[in-house]
């Protein structure tokens, strides 16, 4: 990064002419100022272009103030000397110190050595400062720190501090003041979401039509509830089921149920196609003088309830005609839905971000999607059950500009791989990238995708491997395939493996290429670019077997183990932010030596996860707390700037916008129309001062 200090480097004699006798904020921006340009303690020398000081009379400093919101982890450092040529055991009577000071609001700093920055209606923090350094002799050296800038402050004031330096018998220079973040130019901290599961509790509310997130039809009454439904092939009840009394039993999906009334309200259009009859409940009433057969008006006030639809009868002639194609709008967008998916609140909150994981929308874990012919399609009645089309993420991808990360489900055939890829190549915006990893997680002993690789290694007695190496081997196949098919432009495709972020080994065995073939092939041969992690950030806290200390934790209790560690028994020496550092750093090294790029595939808070105590209550209240807390924001800060210093590459956060609930506060945004969070806010930030 650029150094934000103007003229650290005193090159130019003429940098030290503007003298005033305060300093405040209306001289932000224009260089160092010194009290008067005859009486100054510093002076620039020409020959050696460096800060002297030439007055021993009295305690004067140098400054310099700095406008805008410079925010997070930052290096501050400067050269120095101080050097004299009396006695070597004797103290040297002298004055050198260097201050950095944060200020928000209107501030007056003088050039006194003690007159540190006042303010009347703002806030002065201290940032860094030497103390005093001339009392010893030193050649010249560098001295350096770390200044955290939090979410920025108004100004950053500078103050360089000398006194009593006799130029007959003493030397004292400063040079190449810099402060610098600590985030590399080189990385620009480009910052993707994996988008939240497409269902009928979703906060994102990606879609302007409600009904591609509703739940699968279910049937009414409990004894009712292991009946089959006459479906046709894109999920639309053909008739209804029947009960023993040869009534019919009417069936219901729901929308935008268990999320607080966090939907827009007011009139929507219901539309549809056949007959039959559809009743509204939960916050939905229909507006019968304004519907018609095939367009419902309905009045929704949202509670946490949602929309429920029910219909009650279908193809009531047993033509064939029934009720399908469902639509439920609002209003406002009746005549632009068609051409216009996508919902504008959605678009907004992710349009900061360069890449989207597809992995929650492909419905990727325990995938069973196998053939490219049984895919999902548009016409799917809802794209909860089996997840959105291509079709609609390549859509969405080129709408918000970002670069997609598709998962190949792990039953897929070469031929749907090979479909998959194709329809990204044709409809891809031709200046985007496109991340392809083969399945998720298969490491995990808990999904089927782990489970099934397991079966097709005992299936075939010639592959000695464990499920790392199958995964790596399939892994390679796929993404030759999408090498293939992209041809000239395949540096296009980025070829993903997924690693286990606490433990190694198992990224290794999908790198071990030689379990499975003798053809000396490299990575860039098989297509594989990049490997992946997922950093979260104290996800050994609410372990259950933690519980017991836990639960009597106060917030202060888990920023401290998160940020220094000793609060937990058995925790990771140095807190989480420690550990976590490590584990970058050791992946980092493990990229650099196989010349792979670092990815995070997930990453964030880890106040929650697959083993916390799910039940306990002041948990679950504790972690909502931490996670809202102004504090994540900066572990959030602090996070990210570790992971691109350390030469991490895309980080992928989990997740984009969900609701809080027992399974953990994973969102950026619990909700659409959040405004902020500690953690949006924050990586927004993040990315407008170092670009995405």
């Amino acid at each position: 990064m650029r150094n934000i200090i103007v003229d650290g480097t005193f090159d130019n004699p003429d940098d030290l002419n503007r003298h005033w006798r305060k300093v405040n904020a209306s001289h932000a921006d224009q260089g160092w100022m010194v009290f008067n340009a005859g009486l100054s303690n510093w002076d620039i020398a020409a020959n050696n272009q460096n800060l002297r000081a030439v007055n021993d009379d009295y305690s004067q400093s140098l400054i310099q103030v700095i406008a805008g919101q410079h925010q997070g982890l930052h290096t501050f450092s400067f050269d120095a000397l101080n050097l004299s040529l009396r006695s070597p055991n004797t103290l040297l009577d002298n004055t050198l110190q260097v201050q950095v000071f944060g200020i928000n609001g209107d501030f007056e700093v003088g050039h006194w050595g003690t007159w540190e920055p006042t303010t009347n209606n703002g806030t002065v923090r201290k940032l860094f400062d030497t103390g005093n350094i001339g009392t010893r002799r030193f050649g010249w050296q560098t001295i350096e720190g770390q200044i955290d800038l939090g979410q920025g402050y108004d100004y950053i004031v500078t103050r360089l501090i000398t006194e009593g330096v006799d130029q007959q018998t003493e030397y004292q220079a400063l040079d190449n003041v810099e402060l610098r973040s600590t985030v590399s130019t080189e990385t620009n901290a480009p910052f993707g979401v994996n988008l939240a599961s497409i269902n009928a509790w979703s906060t994102q509310l990606p879609f302007i039509d409600s009904f591609k997130s509703a739940s699968p039809w279910w049937i009414t009454g409990s004894q009712n509830q292991n009946r089959s439904l006459n479906l046709d092939p894109n999920g639309w009840v053909k008739s209804l089921p029947v009960s023993r009394d040869g009534s019919k039993i009417p069936i219901v999906t729901n929308m935008h149920t268990g999320i607080d009334g966090r939907y827009p309200g007011g009139r929507y259009v219901v539309l549809y196609e056949g007959k039959g009859n559809i009743q509204y409940q939960g916050d939905a009433r229909i507006v019968r003088h304004q519907s018609r057969p095939g367009r419902d008006v309905i009045n929704v006030n949202p509670t946490d309830t949602g929309i429920r639809l029910k219909i009650r009868n279908t193809d009531p002639q047993n033509t064939g005609d029934y009720i399908r194609n469902i639509r439920v709008i609002p209003q406002a967008y009746e005549s632009t839905y068609q051409t216009q998916r996508f919902n504008p609140a959605f678009l907004e909150k992710v349009e900061p971000f360069s890449a989207f994981r597809f992995m929650n929308w492909m419905q990727t874990v325990d995938s069973t999607q196998k053939d490219w012919w049984n895919r999902p399609t548009l016409d799917d009645h809802t794209w909860f059950e089996d997840g959105a089309p291509i079709e609609v993420m390549v859509e969405l991808a080129n709408a918000a500009d970002v670069d997609p990360w598709f998962n190949i489900p792990h039953e897929a055939t070469d031929q749907y791989v090979r479909g998959f890829a194709r329809y990204v190549r044709e409809n891809l915006e031709p200046e985007r990238k496109v991340y392809v990893e083969y399945s998720n997680e298969v490491w995990n002993g808990k999904y089927e995708q782990s489970r099934w690789i397991q079966q097709q290694i005992n299936n075939d007695p010639n592959f000695t491997g464990n499920v790392m190496n199958w995964y790596g081997k399939r892994s390679t196949e796929v993404m030759e395939i999408w090498d293939q098919e992209f041809g000239e432009d395949k540096e296009k495709v980025i070829g993903v493996l997924n690693a286990q972020f606490t433990w190694m080994r198992p990224i290794r065995d999908a790198l071990d290429y030689d379990v499975w073939s003798n053809e000396n092939k490299t990575h860039e041969d098989y297509g594989i670019d990049a490997i992946s992690v997922a950093p979260y950030v104290g996800y050994y806290i609410a372990h259950r077997r933690n519980e017991g200390q836990v639960e009597n934790w106060n917030l202060n209790q888990v920023f401290d183990e998160l940020t220094e560690g000793g609060v937990l028994s058995g925790g990771p020496d140095g807190g989480a932010m420690q550990a976590i550092s490590q584990q970058i750093g050791a992946y980092a090294n493990l990229a650099r030596r196989e010349n792979l790029q670092l990815l995070a595939y997930e990453g964030g808070s880890g106040l929650a996860g697959p083993h916390v105590a799910r039940d306990n209550e002041t948990i679950i209240d504790l972690l909502h707390r931490a996670n809202r807390d102004p504090r994540m924001g900066q572990i959030y800060e602090d996070l990210l700037t570790n992971w691109y210093d350390q030469g991490g590459g895309l980080f992928v956060h989990f997740d984009d916008i969900s609701r809080s609930d027992q399974f953990g506060n994973r969102g950026l945004l619990e909700y659409v129309g959040q405004e902020g969070s500690e953690k949006y806010d924050s990586v927004i930030n993040l990315m407008n001062t170092y670009g995405n």
